[in-house]
């Protein structure tokens, strides 16, 4: 799956590798980074254009973080609606991880398309 397919619409399925590889973990990283980089150029004001690059990135990033994300709940064949979880404090973030980023999705094709892992391994 290409990354504007993967990050930009919201039918489907994704692997976690896809998860982890081309999302979740260049996310984190790039976040990470920003948000050292300016913690470190904070001139005490809260506003400096580092954290004004953070907080647009971050922005930027909401979209294709739930894009993911419902896809990841389709591979189980679960709705999407079931990210709504993850907003619950503490338990629903360990339910996040937990469903979208640990547990393999279903077996061969499913209400939300065929298996993203045999369709890349045919490829």
């Amino acid at each position: 799956m290409n990354i504007k397919n993967l990050w930009f619409t919201f039918g489907g399925r994704a692997s976690r590798s896809d998860y982890w590889v081309r999302t979740f973990l260049p996310l984190v990283g790039i976040s990470f980074l920003l948000a050292i980089v300016a913690g470190l150029t904070d001139d005490g004001s809260g506003m400096s254009p580092m954290m004004l690059v953070y907080y647009a990135f971050s922005l930027f990033t909401i979209l294709p973080s739930v894009a993911v994300s419902i896809k990841r709940f389709h591979d189980r064949n679960m709705s999407g609606w079931w990210l709504l979880l993850t907003f619950v404090p503490v338990l629903g973030w360990i339910f996040g991880l937990i469903f979208i980023g640990f547990l393999p999705g279903t077996d061969g094709d499913n209400d939300y398309g065929p298996n993203p892992v045999a369709a890349s391994s045919a490829a």
